[in-house]
């Protein structure tokens, strides 16, 4: 008996000295750690840094509660990551209330880019929640895109994702729908909102619109206006615009919009009004300031073929340039001046300088006739030109005088394709190759001309129908004669009979008695000279 009692005696103490030293551990370990999920955390520290454990929320957060003083670092969970508690940006795919219930542990953030994210209605929870930061994110409208900032939208279109959009804008304060055609989203739009100023078209330059009106008169137009006023009035059957802000392709461009609407429309040009369908527009009473401006005026018309302007103090070789750019739409034409005497428009067929009281046209002038390109008859004769490079320029030219000038070099006649008549006589011409180009040509006057130059060129000119040609040896009278049987040949040798017994190559002048004289006569509204 006395043996158990020791051992319980020796039990107890034991147990009791045990117990003694896990309270003594227990205290100290209280005193100095905080327990939480089983692990030890030091207290009484300024700072501690978990950044290299797994801690969750709830752990942070308990730990918060029990260490007061202390600053905590740790590794946020968020979004299948971990990020550093003093992140200043996050990038965000996409966004969920819980994302956003863990924004509190970055007490640092100022930022958060959600460029790629498409939870438009969670960016905007988050911006209205959080002031503090940076929220960006685009939101598509209309096929533009708007940050949260914004605070106007212009819409040329609207669907009902547009208007659900519209809504993610915080800042948002005008819609202006004036150029868009979807007036029933477009009011309903601003029945729903009514924070916002909601604008839309109800007139059009001034005239109101009305759903069932059949017949519309406006002024001053412009092609936006009518493109989204014609979609609010169904009914419209006619449509006149007097002097419109739309050029002339927008309008033709409205007609095939709505082709079930007759539109037409006027336009004033310094003083003068001319219909939508007008071809020809002579605004040559007024001086224009510049191509542009030109530009503008024929883009009202679009059946233009040709604009007749007044280019006073415009270089001509800009004009030809302006010409050559929109040939293919419509002809330009301008007046060319040569003297204070002497001009011509650039579209007339036939010149001659002495009709003008101009009798002694100059070198000097000559370049700028180039810009003629439609000249039929030309009469330069009798003046001091030199040369003739102005030929190459008028593809159409059938007549032409330069009889006692000092031409002496005619390259520039191969081009023209279409000439007739020609007179060189009493000239300076050195080579007579150049004619060869003339393949139409028909009769030729090299009467009289004081360089010897040799005549082997007009020997292939079969197609010559009367030739004039100076004093000229038997051998080169038979040459000609020969070469060209079916061509008339004068010289001004006495009359030759050859060894055919023909008297072709006769003397005479006859020169004025020709069909194709009394043509280019006509053309230049002058008398015959028989």
């Amino acid at each position: 008996m006395k043996r158990k009692g020791i051992g319980l005696t020796i039990t107890c103490a034991v147990l009791a000295i045990a117990l003694a030293v896990a309270l003594v551990a227990c205290y100290f370990t209280l005193k100095y750690f905080v327990v939480v999920d089983w692990q030890l955390f030091p207290r009484n520290q300024e700072v501690l840094d978990l950044r290299g454990q797994s801690v969750s929320p709830q752990t942070y957060d308990t730990l918060v509660w029990k260490m007061p003083g202390t600053q905590i670092y740790w590794n946020v969970p968020f979004q299948g990551g971990s990020y550093d508690c003093t992140t200043r940006e996050l990038t965000v795919t996409h966004l969920s209330q819980e994302d956003l219930n863990m924004l509190v542990y970055f007490p640092l953030l100022e930022r958060v880019n959600g460029e790629n994210c498409t939870d438009y209605g969670m960016l905007r929870t988050l911006y209205d929640q959080h002031p503090e930061l940076e929220v960006l994110y685009t939101v598509p409208v209309a096929g533009e895109g708007y940050g949260p900032e914004t605070t106007s939208v212009t819409l040329t279109s609207l669907t009902r994702e547009d208007m659900q959009n519209l809504e993610y804008l915080p800042r948002l304060t005008r819609v202006d729908g004036t150029g868009c055609r979807e007036f029933p989203l477009l009011r309903e739009l601003a029945q729903t909102h009514p924070q916002w100023e909601v604008k839309y078209l109800t007139s059009i330059a001034g005239t109101e619109l009305s759903a069932s009106a059949k017949e519309l008169t406006v002024s001053g137009a412009s092609y936006e206006e009518l493109s989204v006023g014609l979609a609010a009035m169904p009914e419209l059957q006619k449509l006149t615009v007097h002097t419109p802000k739309a050029t002339g392709q927008e309008l033709a461009k409205l007609r095939e919009e709505y082709p079930n609407v007759e539109i037409h429309w006027d336009i004033e040009v310094f003083g003068q009004i001319f219909q939508d369908d007008a071809t020809e527009v002579d605004i040559s009473n007024q001086r224009i300031d510049s191509i542009q401006q030109a530009k503008e005026i024929a883009s009202k018309f679009p059946n233009l073929t040709k604009l007749i302007v007044d280019s006073t103090g415009i270089d001509n070789d800009e004009m030809a340039a302006y010409r050559d750019e929109v040939r293919s739409s419509y002809k330009v034409v301008w007046t060319v001046i040569f003297t204070d005497k002497c001009k011509a428009r650039t579209d007339e067929t036939w010149f001659m300088p002495i009709h003008q009281g101009e009798y002694y046209f100059e070198e000097k002038n000559v370049y700028n006739l180039r810009f003629c390109e439609d000249m039929v008859c030309i009469d330069i004769g009798h003046s001091t030109v030199k040369t003739i490079d102005f030929v190459k320029y008028m593809p159409h030219l059938k007549y032409l005088i330069l009889a006692w000038t000092a031409v002496q070099d005619i390259s520039p006649i191969s081009s023209c394709k279409e000439l007739l008549y020609l007179e060189l006589d009493h000239c300076v011409v050195r080579d007579y190759t150049p004619l060869q180009g003339c393949t139409a040509l028909e009769d030729l006057n090299i009467n009289d001309n004081d360089w010897p130059v040799s005549i082997d060129p007009l020997l292939t000119m079969t197609w010559l129908k009367n030739l004039w040609v100076p004093t000229r040896s038997y051998a080169e009278k038979e040459a000609l004669v020969a070469a060209l049987p079916n061509t008339r040949v004068v010289t001004s040798n006495p009359q030759t009979t050859f060894i055919d017994g023909s008297t072709r190559c006769t003397e005479g002048e006859g020169w004025r008695n020709l069909k194709n004289y009394y043509d280019m006569r006509d053309q230049l509204g002058m008398y015959y000279m028989n």
